[in-house]
């Protein structure tokens, strides 16, 4: 890749990041507005706390996702399955890989979180 086409991607990526953060902002805080009506609801009305449940689960996802693809990995892919997919088949044992996955394990109460966010059917 020559000089200029890099300085091209890299003042591309400058433009683009902002832009679809500040694009998507409002989506953002009507999530977290719809977000809040739940909460209340589900202390009134039982049911909506289940599907309070899974909207939060969705919500973390999509924010690994995104946390994910801004540090240059798949979009469609969280952070715990990035680490576990270079621990399992890239046998990258760098010690903060596993230290992370370990911290991952505890958080989450699982035995190998990493290992099991690990998507085969998108690989």
């Amino acid at each position: 890749m020559t000089l200029k086409k890099w300085i091209k991607n890299v003042f591309i990526s400058l433009i683009i990041l902002p832009l679809s953060i500040v694009s998507f902002l409002p989506f953002i805080i009507l999530g977290f507005l719809f977000y809040i009506v739940l909460l209340i609801l589900s202390i009134f009305y039982p049911p909506f706390s289940e599907f309070l449940k899974e909207h939060s689960f969705n919500m973390a996802i999509s924010i690994d996702q995104f946390a994910n693809a801004s540090i240059l990995g798949n979009p469609d892919q969280t952070i715990s399955g990035r680490l576990g997919y270079a621990i399992y088949f890239k046998n990258k044992k760098y010690k903060i890989y596993v230290i992370l996955c370990k911290i991952l394990s505890k958080l989450f109460k699982q035995d190998a979180h990493c290992l099991d966010a690990i998507e085969f059917d998108r690989l």
